[in-house]
């Protein structure tokens, strides 16, 4: 695993110099180099999370969830906004997390307890696309739509049969 990190982060350095020496020799006016590079650096900062924190895998999926978004949204409001973070990353990173969750937790055999705070805290960022669609700030309502509703299924699916462990747990952390 080790050399294959070291491999990757040397094709990425070389990548970088080798785009930004093009960048200059070849100037027409756009220093489009920064792009590649930046996008080389969000790409070893979401490995650079997940890496490090293979023992708890929800956590490191809350937090990978919570990275991807932002970086996107910064990408977004730098690249001129587009909206594009919020219509397309943010509803598909939300699902994509939740429906893996779900898988892992079952297939990992994990309890309630492991799992369900990481969980509560990925569906509050699920819910976030309603607001987007209310306030008119996506013009593509589909992604956030599948969201919401793999939200509420998945919701349900938590109520249905973990109520009391998503209670305890909610309790536990928020102190209600």
């Amino acid at each position: 695993m080790k050399t294959l990190l070291d491999i990757s982060m040397l094709i990425s350095a070389i990548t970088a110099i080798i785009c930004v020496i093009i960048n200059y020799a070849d100037f027409s006016g756009t220093w489009w180099s920064i792009f590649v590079v930046a996008g080389i650096l969000c790409g070893w900062i979401i490995i650079g999370i997940g890496l490090p924190r293979k023992a708890n895998i929800m956590k490191t999926l809350q937090w990978e969830l919570y990275i991807t978004c932002t970086l996107a949204i910064l990408w977004d409001i730098f690249t001129g906004w587009h909206r594009w973070s919020i219509e397309f990353v943010l509803p598909y990173a939300c699902g994509m997390t939740m429906i893996l969750m779900t898988i892992l937790s079952s297939v990992l055999k994990k309890t309630p307890r492991e799992y369900m705070i990481y969980s509560i805290l990925v569906h509050v960022l699920g819910y976030v696309p309603i607001l987007l669609i209310a306030l008119n700030l996506v013009k593509m309502a589909i992604p956030s739509i599948l969201c919401i509703t793999c939200n509420i299924i998945l919701t349900s699916g938590i109520v249905s049969f973990n109520r009391n462990a998503a209670y305890r747990e909610m309790k536990k952390k928020f102190h209600l």
